[in-house]
């Protein structure tokens, strides 16, 4: 999945949103779950500021988003100039995927379920169970049982 934001001041058009959506869109898998939000801040005039929350990664997937994501964004700013710094991030960008998918342990609902045995609450005795607690037709049918 991914979350992204825009933040951009009072100037910040819809149209420069969705342009950083398409490209944002167009670096991820087809069924990936994308949200997004805008905010505004009044200190940034001609400034947007783009936060990327993105999970999923799959270690033979990861490298082609990157590259595909550097080239979108180059074309659409013309940072041409800046490709060589572009392709640093990147890797660096890489490098800590890698290294985070190579340390993430595997974690379960089971790894964090306590062993201590819990009460159910729920449960009654059979002194606690009120006559009304059953509903009108199983207490019919449990008399009509009784009776034949």
């Amino acid at each position: 999945g991914v979350l992204f934001n825009v933040a951009g001041g009072y100037d910040m058009s819809m149209s420069e949103i969705q342009e950083a959506a398409e490209i944002i869109t167009g670096a991820v898998a087809p069924d990936a779950n994308i949200i997004f939000g805008a905010t505004l801040k009044p200190e940034l005039e001609d400034e947007l500021i783009i936060t990327v929350v993105a999970t999923g990664f799959d270690r033979d997937y990861n490298e082609p988003v990157i590259n595909s994501l550097e080239s979108a964004v180059s074309k659409t700013f013309n940072l041409e100039d800046e490709h060589t710094e572009a392709q640093e991030i990147n890797h660096t960008i890489s490098n800590a995927i890698d290294m985070e998918l190579n340390n993430e342990e595997k974690t379960s609902a089971e790894d964090f379920a306590s062993d201590i045995e819990t009460k159910n609450i729920w449960a009654q005795d059979e002194e606690e169970k009120d006559e009304s607690d059953i509903p009108a037709f199983l207490r019919r049918r449990k008399r009509n049982k009784k009776e034949d």
